[in-house]
This record gives C-alpha cells, sequence and structure tokens, in this order.
C-alpha cells in the first residue's frame, strides 16, 4: 500500500479513474480542469500535483489498494499527464 504526505490526494485521484472512459491525453486534460475548477477535488491544484508527484517517485503500487479497471503502467502514465496538465 503506497503511503505519502498527499494520501487522501492520491485517493481522490484513483477513485476518479473507476469513472474514467479511458486513460487518454483528452482525459488528463478534462481531469486536469476538473482539479483545477476545485469542484469534486478540494484544495489547491499544487498539492494534486505533489501527490502525484510524489507517488511516481516511488516503486510502490499506485493502484494495489483500489485497484481501477487499469493497469499499474496505465494509470502511471495517465497521471504522468494529469501531472504536466497541472503545471
Amino acid at each position: 500500500m503506497m503511503t505519502t504526505e498527499y494520501a487522501g490526494e492520491m485517493d481522490h485521484l484513483v477513485y476518479s479513474l473507476f469513472s474514467a472512459p479511458g486513460l487518454t491525453k483528452e482525459a488528463a486534460a478534462g481531469l486536469v480542469n476538473t482539479i483545477r475548477g476545485g469542484r469534486y477535488f478540494p484544495g489547491e491544484p499544487e498539492r494534486y500535483a505533489k501527490a502525484i508527484e510524489q507517488a511516481l517517485a516511488r516503486p510502490d503500487s499506485i493502484t494495489a489498494a483500489m485497484r481501477p479497471p487499469y493497469s499499474e503502467t496505465e494509470v502511471r502514465t495517465f497521471l504522468g499527464l494529469v501531472l504536466e496538465g497541472l503545471r
């Protein structure tokens, strides 16, 4: 199980993948807009960027606790796109 300083933010991000139609660049851009809008993702967008950055830097599984319908590799790639959009 991944433990990070931003565990709550990572939980929000991974949970959102259950309703994602796919992990495309367009979906990543949509998630970035949703995070920036603050409606479904409380807190500053920078906290989500830091959460992703921290998670991607660790070898721990991002998906193990919740098991979204995508592989670990797919999720990591997608979160990288989200991070680019947030930066």
